[in-house]
């Protein structure tokens, strides 16, 4: 759920460099040891609220990659062979039903580019075939492992990071420090809004570095898009 690189790629002066093992639950999701004693770290994911229909937006984006590695499925058995395939959703394709795998799986298997090239197709290419839900699709060749990946991405805008999510999501958190607290001298919260998948892309406006909070952490630590570091 969380990789450690991620935090001390940005600030190395923030993680102690000698990790601990986890213990048993319920427990913060990371350990390491300084000379302070044992950190404790809570790692959670800030998301979007609610989007169309009543589905939040994460889970919008899971029908999408169900949707996805369905169609692959279906290439697969009945094209016999393996591509890579990038589909990048239109924003508001909010919800993707099913049956469009077998959209997706057709229009990949009529355009399999060459050995060495790499197939994109744009929506507004008008290119026969390509399905109306997608912004683009990108497709090009296995490499002689036959192992491939299909993956989806969407055309959307950074969201603005608002104070109350944060506070919310703290107070939220806020209902384990009793149980984290007995495997840990320390015990810090880390969220993580890191571009991908969609529903956690934010961007916090400037005046967030003045921003405070109430709480029983020995530190808030607020990642937005791998650049941003906030602490409160």
């Amino acid at each position: 759920m969380f990789h450690a690189g991620i935090l001390s790629a940005l600030r190395p002066d923030l993680l102690p460099p000698r990790s601990y093992s986890p213990q048993c639950p319920p427990a913060p999701d990371l350990f390491f040891k300084c000379e302070r004693g044992i950190v404790g770290i809570e790692h959670t994911r800030l998301l979007s609220g609610l989007a169309e229909n009543g589905f939040s937006e994460r889970q919008v984006e899971q029908a999408r990659e169900d949707m996805i590695q369905r169609a692959k499925a279906i290439h697969e058995d009945s094209a016999g062979y393996s591509v890579f395939v990038i589909a990048t959703f239109l924003d508001n394709a909010k919800v993707i039903p099913g049956e469009f795998a077998s959209e997706l799986a057709g229009f990949v298997a009529n355009n399999r580019p060459s050995s060495s090239e790499t197939f994109i197709s744009y929506a507004s290419d008008g290119s026969k075939g390509h399905p109306p839900w997608l912004f683009a699709v990108t497709i090009w060749n296995a490499k002689a492992d036959g192992v491939t990946t299909w993956s989806g991405s969407v055309c959307s805008e950074t969201k603005r990071l608002e104070r109350e999510s944060v506070h919310e999501l703290i107070a939220k958190k806020q209902r384990k420090i009793p149980a984290y607290r007995e495997h840990c001298n320390e015990l810090w919260l880390l969220m993580v809004a890191d571009l991908w998948p969609a529903s956690s892309n934010f961007h916090a406006p400037d005046e967030a570095c003045n921003w405070s909070f109430e709480h029983e952490f020995d530190k808030v630590i607020v990642l937005c898009g791998r650049t941003q570091v906030l602490e409160f």
